[in-house]
């Protein structure tokens, strides 16, 4: 056998070392640049969830805003005492018609329209900020508080007399009344009705279950014209309490039966 020469075994053996010293040097820089790829990516995914929360706690934050409620048409747009930024509305009864139209402003500007009536808004045009409305009701010399969403009265409405109590409060479900109270100014209940259930008959505010009282908290009329219930009534009471008239309808608003004491 041939045998190989000593200072060629050495020669290949310091080329091996070499090579393997390479290797581990690519080795530790491969794994360097990694550690460093992925310390970059964690401040990065750090920073960006810091931000999306900034941007998270911003939006929750609902801007309120002041309105005032007018039904002269004449006064509202130019007022000079209007703040800067302050949203006004201006609710123009239609002659004629059985809707309300109603005016937003920002200063002179018009920033939204809709008409309202008792089946909800329609025509709407503009943009009124979500969240909660301030209103004052310079006609009717009330004040009180709303709330919108996607440009519709939605949640909560509280009216206000001038000396600070309660005369109304309702309930929206994007621009559809769903419950009502008014109150009498000494907080007595004055009027209440419930729509959740309510029969469609058109324009016909005396749907789903009402309740009207006198001054002294006694019932004078009521009414029940709901889906899930037939035949629906109407009903007057005397002051004492006692019926004093009675109808009866079926599903389609037709009058069934009638009754007066």
């Amino acid at each position: 056998m041939l045998e190989r020469p000593a200072g060629q075994t050495l020669l290949g053996a310091e080329f091996f070392m070499n090579d393997q010293k390479k290797n581990n040097t690519l080795v530790v820089t491969l794994v360097t640049v990694l550690v460093l790829l992925m310390a970059g990516m964690m401040l990065m995914n750090h920073w960006l969830r810091r931000e999306a929360n900034k941007i998270k706690d911003y939006s929750k934050k609902q801007p309120v805003f002041a309105v005032a409620v007018q039904d002269n048409p004449s006064s509202a747009a130019g007022s000079q005492e209007t703040m800067q930024g302050e949203v006004i509305r201006r609710a123009r009864v239609v002659r004629g018609e059985e809707y309300i139209e109603n005016i937003f402003y920002i200063g002179n500007t018009e920033i939204a329209r809709f008409k309202e009536s008792h089946e909800g808004q329609s025509d709407f045009q503009g943009t009124i900020p979500d969240g909660k409305v301030n209103f004052v009701d310079e006609y009717k010399n009330t004040r009180g508080e709303e709330y919108y969403k996607y440009g519709k009265r939605h949640g909560e409405s509280r009216s206000y007399y001038a000396d600070g109590k309660l005369k109304a409060e309702e309930q929206y479900r994007l621009g559809r009344l769903m419950l009502k109270k008014e109150y009498y100014n000494d907080g007595l209940l004055r009027f209440e009705v419930d729509y959740e259930d309510a029969r469609s008959w058109g324009d016909n505010k005396e749907v789903g279950v009402g309740k009207l009282y006198h001054r002294d908290g006694t019932l004078k009329f009521e009414w029940h014209i709901t889906r899930s219930e037939s035949p629906g009534f109407k009903k007057s009471y005397n002051k004492d309490g006692s019926l004093r008239h009675a109808a009866y309808y079926d599903d389609f608003g037709r009058l069934i039966e009638e009754k007066t004491h």
